[in-house]
């Protein structure tokens, strides 16, 4: 535990003892033992909370950031303790969406798009996070599409996704993962859903899968053309 002094908004100050610091920046996402420049709390009946603010020791980062606390007084021999436990630290810069380089060229679009979904996950804004997933699959299906068909490219991109699918992905792996990713994703989006054993961490799944069928096909494409059979 740390002691820290918390100041009120009309200049009080008291003692609070910290439960816990914040083990990982939330900005650069390293594993640190924040510096401590201050905090201030409000401890009357409505809102028992304290935030204090840190400081990031990582070389590259030491950006500031803010953990909240709630307040409540532990009764020890003798006294009355103010322990402070830690519920959030903000702000949340979330880590950016691990792409194979091969799927990067192939659809930048797709990591843009879920790299936000990602910020959006992080700040608690759940409702959006599956149809932004059902966005980010249309733009890497049609742009692994185009990448095989650079021919097609201008019939690919007013396709309906699952005709896309079925049309222009060739590859067992990719072609049952995004379909299922489809599904999944159209339920997102709709007031009644289809799938209603599955939620969007088995949307997240099955885009891991596609992304990573994808980059496995592309890979062995590459060593099969670098070295031809004898």
């Amino acid at each position: 535990m740390q002691q820290i002094q918390l100041i009120q908004l009309h200049g009080v100050h008291q003692q609070g003892m910290l439960e816990k610091f914040p083990d990982t920046c939330p900005i650069c996402h390293r594993s640190i033992v924040p510096e401590i420049f201050g905090g201030s709390g409000n401890w009357n009946d409505q809102d028992k909370t304290a935030q204090v603010v840190f400081r990031c020791v990582a070389t590259l980062c030491q950006n500031l950031f803010i953990g909240t606390y709630t307040i409540r007084q532990v009764a020890g021999p003798g006294m009355v303790r103010t322990s402070c436990a830690l519920v959030s630290v903000e702000p949340m810069r979330p880590a950016q969406a691990a792409v194979p380089d091969s799927v990067s060229k192939i659809s930048p679009t797709f990591v843009v798009i879920r790299n936000q979904v990602a910020d959006a996950e992080a700040r608690g804004l759940d409702q959006i996070v599956g149809i932004g997933l059902r966005k980010a699959l249309e733009f890497l299906i049609k742009d692994f599409a185009i990448s095989r068909f650079p021919n097609d490219a201008a019939k690919i991109k007013k396709m309906f996704l699952s005709h896309c699918i079925d049309e222009y992905i060739k590859d067992g792996n990719v072609s049952a993962c995004a379909k299922r990713a489809a599904w999944l994703g159209n339920d997102e989006a709709h007031y009644l859903r289809k799938w209603d054993t599955k939620d969007v961490g088995d949307l997240k799944r099955l885009i891991h899968l596609t992304v990573n069928w994808i980059d496995s096909l592309h890979e062995t494409e590459g060593f099969v053309g670098d070295m031809p059979a004898p």
